[in-house]
């Protein structure tokens, strides 16, 4: 799917005038079924530490409100809301710089190819 949006984005001739099914089969057609994988190595690095971040922070912010004292008076559902809106935000803040990386990274493979 990765790869189908930047295809589209870049204004490449061959999809723009095709629908999102239309250009998944011509992928299919055209390079077999690795080519609906092709650069989603990039995405999964830029997936797989944001979501190990949300994780750990999400159970540190749990346990914050917690100490604080702040987890009785709200819901559990309100804890969780806050405890997640921090994780999130820490965790965005953390992966940052690894999505400056991937900016660099893909425009470096887009110059050697």
């Amino acid at each position: 799917m990765e790869r189908l949006i930047i295809l589209r984005q870049t204004a490449n001739p061959l999809f723009q005038s095709l629908s999102i099914t239309q250009s998944l089969l011509m992928m299919w057609r055209e390079e077999g079924p690795k080519s609906l994988f092709k650069g989603n190595g990039v995405n999964v690095l830029r997936i797989a530490p944001f979501t190990a971040f949300e994780f750990l922070f999400f159970g540190f912010f749990k346990d914050l409100l917690k100490i604080a004292g702040l987890s009785d008076k709200l819901s559990q559902t309100g804890s969780y809301l806050i405890a997640g809106g921090f994780a999130g935000m820490t965790a965005s803040t953390l992966v940052m710089q690894h999505s400056i990386f991937q900016l660099i990274v893909n425009r470096s493979i887009l110059w050697i190819f």
